[in-house]
């Protein structure tokens, strides 16, 4: 990771291996955002971002691909909004679609596996 810090010129990082996939998770950041690392895990990194005089919550999370198990990953996505009020932004391999618009090609996404995602974003 020191060799992308340096080609993006970014100042902050910090990196999990997740032991599922032989994948892992990144945060990166420039000097003039301030970020505080939360507890994670190896498929969830959590972090407080200041920047601009605004604070928000930044949840960077790799889902489980099995859609046996995205309970899961939305269980761990439940826990963590619980923890703060703060506004929140999630990002990363989620394997999961809001909508099945959203899918190119395959079979449809079950509906239920769409609700229970949108229900953890508590959309």
């Amino acid at each position: 990771m020191e060799h992308v810090k340096r080609a993006l010129g970014v100042d902050g990082c910090f990196s999990v291996y997740s032991n599922q996939s032989c994948t892992g998770l990144a945060l990166l950041w420039k000097s003039d955002v301030d970020v505080s690392l939360l507890p994670y895990s190896n498929i969830c990194n959590d972090a407080i971002i200041h920047s601009n005089d605004n604070m928000y919550r930044f949840i960077e999370i790799h889902g489980y691909a099995d859609p046996n198990v995205h309970m899961k990953t939305w269980q761990l996505l439940d826990r963590l909004k619980a923890q703060s009020d703060l506004p929140w932004l999630v990002g990363g391999d989620i394997n999961e679609i809001l909508q099945n618009n959203e899918k190119q090609g395959g079979r449809r996404r079950p509906n239920y596996l769409i609700q229970h995602f949108r229900e953890a974003l508590d959309l």
